[in-house]
């Protein structure tokens, strides 16, 4: 019980900015969460972006504020995953910041890969993960073995 009143304090002494950021990546992952169960993964897709060749180079960010904006996104998406009520993975975070930075004209790539099985009875290992210009917003660190199979930009 201490600790959630311990959040809610560390919550409220929040810069309303930040709050509102932080109550919009929550509501982002819930949205994105029902969206991945009720909606066919293609329709998810297509609000990701469009196909990308997984050679090309990566978007850049050309202002200062588009790379500060990415960075408060990357820090939100963190702390409410750790918060909401269910395990948000990392598909659920990567739709939910590409949202995010689309609301704000925010170029992002989002990355899909696999990583081999480690046993043989096993399956490879999914992640998604998305970068806005030099900015890791969701999804890192991601293991060496990961190889990318679908990119969004």
């Amino acid at each position: 019980m201490t600790a959630n009143w311990s959040r809610l304090q560390t919550f409220a002494r929040m810069e309303p900015r930040r709050r509102a950021l932080v109550l919009e990546a929550m509501a982002m992952l819930g949205l994105a969460r029902a969206w991945l169960v009720l909606s066919p993964f293609r329709n998810v897709a297509r609000t990701l972006g469009s196909p990308t060749s997984t050679d090309e180079p990566q978007l850049q960010l050309e202002s200062r504020a588009s790379l500060a904006a990415a960075r408060d996104i990357r820090w939100a998406i963190a702390l409410a995953a750790s918060r909401v009520p269910f395990r948000a993975v990392c598909l659920q975070q990567a739709v939910a910041a590409k949202l995010m930075l689309r609301r704000r004209g925010i170029p992002a790539t989002v990355r899909f890969g696999l990583a081999p099985a480690i046993a043989p009875d096993t399956l490879p290992r999914a992640h998604a993960w998305v970068s806005a210009g030099k900015v890791k917003v969701a999804g890192f660190p991601i293991e060496p073995a990961m190889v990318v199979v679908a990119r969004f930009d």
